[in-house]
């Protein structure tokens, strides 16, 4: 698995414990209605990393792809003063 797209699903909630996905280049979250990531991914080759219009106050869990990720779009979220830990 490469690219996923989960975006305009209505999701609220998306949340994983210990998971391992080496090979994801891309991930699209966008156009949900995420409130919360509960995610301990492992991702370190994630490129693109999108989460626009949904309801993020904060994010925690890009960790693992600091050194490889180009794209960032949190566009439309409520995301204030220093919610990113990279």
């Amino acid at each position: 698995l490469q690219d996923l797209n989960l975006a305009n699903n209505q999701l609220r909630e998306l949340s994983s414990k210990d998971v391992s996905l080496e090979r994801l280049v891309s991930i699209d979250l966008s156009e949900n209605q995420l409130e919360e990531l509960s995610l301990q991914v492992h991702w370190p080759r994630l490129h693109a990393f999108r989460c626009r219009h949904n309801k993020l106050k904060e994010l925690h869990c890009l960790d693992s792809a600091k050194d490889s990720l180009q794209i960032l779009d949190l566009t439309r979220n409520q995301l204030q003063g220093n919610p990113i830990n990279l």
